[in-house]
């Protein structure tokens, strides 16, 4: 059923001479990938005929001498067996490869991109998108598994408009979608290795492993700063707020911004939401107020008719503290903003909190410390938090190690590190940074901000899910000190497994009593930091020890951590759950007779890291310990 581009010669009029051309710069390559795709056995028979002619797309050919890159482009053909939808073969109509692809947000990441269309014998027709990604992480200690592991999303399309789909990728037109991986053994790339054709297989294969070379060792960007860059972040006008200074109990100043909400006048037969939301961020960068995005979730919630308040706590740049721990925050910070909330809005009003990271351990530490009343709260919603926080196998090893204590001591008496100047650093917060450079990371970038910031705390965010301008505004504007006192407490809390207090004693947990309101917890499927684990620990603690609230988990498929929040599609996909969880609850949010069910979506990854990097951390280990001996 496919044509191959040999098939097609015949129907072309070209010239002999232009046929041996043609046929002298292909390279024939055929390799069998096998693996699961929903939990069901598929496998891939692909025929890929690299630089082969095609005027659309990647395919296109051109001289070997001209584009050498171009042997790593083709055409595919074959078929796919994936008899649990379809007992016949899958052949492929049209298939397209590009085994270095590149996007200008991750420029130290290759992609292989697999794009086959896909026809049964009934006439059913199918999209096979599958996907390698290779991140320069720890001199290529994953090099092997991800340059062999192929995610695949698999789905079947409506009427058989592929073209459509493929143009306007309308889920709502597909009958099937369903997530996996495949990938190829050691014995069917040797195969793969000993049946290649075509006078370039030896320059294909140079190619190829120089392109690798280059991720894995070399690490050199394929985008230039600049490329990456916006040269300026453009805002446009945002709604205005009213910025509120508060005072809390143990003598601290901090700040909120409130948004008044805006009154729908095109729907004015809406029933208006009925309480304030209260937005808590993350460790001191911003989730929810973004300037450079027209879909925030402080836009969203306006247009929802809500009125917002974003607590800028002590560890907010703007006021950073010297000295202060993660229980400080729930004890004395969150208890100020409601206060003031109440005062606003009525001795009796109830508030939706959405919580991020270390905001929902400080929010579960006010309500399970006693320090603020669940009578208070309508609904809470956390996103990679909760009163459990596990973290990725990397994430454990660096919190495990003594790295943070050796930090600490390298940073002396002032504990605020400036991420954005650094003309009045002192020679211990520039050596802090540069080793923060080398620490190894996830995903690398080319901005020194994002390096510094990520090489302390590792990856908030796939880049890949975030706009250009938001990643500067978030390098160069938002983060401009990095206050680190907190970071003792959080250390025992990611060790722990759950929420403690300053002291390391289990002082929360056992007052399940104290959580008596709806819940909804978000993990990102594809874990930077904080695993999935998080959310499911704590879906079942307040399943047993609060039975009468509805509580609901999410699991968001190709999200990492703060890209929950942050991502240029996080208003389609994760936003709804926001406001259909604080609707639930202004209904009542009390269990209707019939067990709530977990929202699911599943991954292409569980963790990231792993052990495996660990002999790397020797040697870091001895640099640190001897700065320690030195510095103490």
């Amino acid at each position: 059923m496919h044509r191959t581009c040999e098939e097609n010669m015949d129907s072309m009029p070209k010239t002999t001479k232009e046929h041996e051309n043609m046929f002298s710069d292909m390279v024939l390559v055929k390799e069998v990938m096998r693996g699961f795709i929903a939990g069901m056995p598929c496998t891939a028979h692909l025929t890929m005929n690299m630089n082969c002619r095609d005027n659309k797309g990647f395919g296109h050919q051109s001289s070997v001498i001209e584009d050498p890159n171009s042997l790593l482009k083709g055409k595919v053909g074959g078929y796919v067996i994936f008899k649990s939808v379809e007992k016949e073969k899958l052949f492929i109509l049209d298939g397209k490869v590009d085994l270095c692809a590149v996007d200008s947000r991750t420029p130290y990441t290759q992609y292989m991109h697999y794009g086959l269309t896909l026809a049964s014998s009934s006439g059913s027709k199918y999209i096979l998108e599958g996907k390698k990604v290779m991140n320069p992480f720890l001199l290529g200690s994953h090099a092997w598994q991800e340059s062999t592991t192929m995610l695949v999303t698999f789905r079947k399309i409506e009427h058989n408009d592929v073209k459509s789909h493929i143009q306007h990728n309308n889920s709502s037109d597909e009958l099937l979608s369903l997530q996996g991986e495949l990938r190829i053994s050691i014995f069917e790339l040797l195969r793969s290795v000993v049946r290649l054709k075509g006078k370039h297989r030896s320059k294909f294969i140079c190619l190829l492993l120089q392109s690798l070379w280059r991720t894995y060792i070399l690490q050199v960007p394929r985008y230039i700063k600049e490329d990456f860059n916006s040269p300026e972040v453009e805002r446009g006008p945002y709604p205005p707020y009213i910025l509120h200074s508060l005072n809390t109990e143990d003598g601290y100043t901090i700040s909120c911004k409130q948004w008044k909400r805006i009154p729908n006048l095109w729907k004015p037969q809406e029933k208006q939401p009925q309480y304030p939301v209260l937005l808590l961020n993350g460790y001191s960068g911003e989730s929810y107020w973004l300037p450079t995005e027209r879909r925030d979730l402080v836009r969203i919630l306006l247009e929802e008719g809500y009125d917002i308040w974003l607590l800028q706590p002590r560890l907010h740049p703007l006021h950073p503290s010297n000295d202060f721990t993660i229980e400080d925050i729930g004890k004395f910070d969150i208890p100020a903003v409601i206060s003031k909330i109440r005062e606003v809005h009525g001795p009796f009003s109830r508030i939706h909190v959405i919580a991020h990271c270390v905001g929902g351990l400080a929010i579960h530490i006010a309500l399970m410390g006693g320090h603020v009343s669940a009578s208070k709260i309508a609904s809470l919603s956390c996103t990679n938090s909760s009163m459990f926080f596990k973290l990725t196998k990397y994430a454990l090893v660096k919190m495990r190690l003594p790295l943070l204590p050796v930090t600490m001591a390298v940073l002396g008496r002032n504990k605020t590190l400036s991420i954005t100047d650094s003309s009045k650093d002192d020679f211990r917060h520039s050596l802090l940074k540069h080793l923060a450079r080398i620490i190894p990371r996830t995903e690398r970038c080319t901005s020194d901000e994002c390096e510094i910031f990520s090489g302390i705390f590792g990856n908030a965010f796939w880049h890949a899910n975030i706009s250009k301008t938001l990643h500067q505004w978030l390098s160069k504007q938002n983060v401009t000190h990095l206050p680190m006192s907190g970071f003792p407490h959080l250390r025992k809390i990611c060790n722990a497994g759950f929420v403690i207090d300053a002291e390391g004693k289990d002082m929360y947990l056992i007052h399940s009593e104290r959580m008596a309101m709806p819940t909804l917890y978000i993990s990102g499927g594809r874990s930077l930091l904080v695993t999935p684990e998080t959310s499911m620990l704590a879906y079942r603690y307040m399943r047993l020890h609060q039975p009468g609230f509805q509580h609901k988990r999410v699991v968001m498929e190709g999200y990492g951590h703060s890209d929950l929040l942050i991502g240029e599609e996080s208003y389609k996909s994760v936003f709804p759950h926001f406001i259909s969880h604080m609707r639930m609850a202004e209904g009542g949010g009390r269990k209707n007779g019939r067990e709530e069910s977990v929202v699911y979506r599943e991954a292409y990854y569980d963790d990231n890291g792993g052990l495996r990097g660990f002999t790397f951390f020797i040697c870091l280990i001895a640099i640190f310990y001897y700065l320690y001996r030195f510095f103490c």
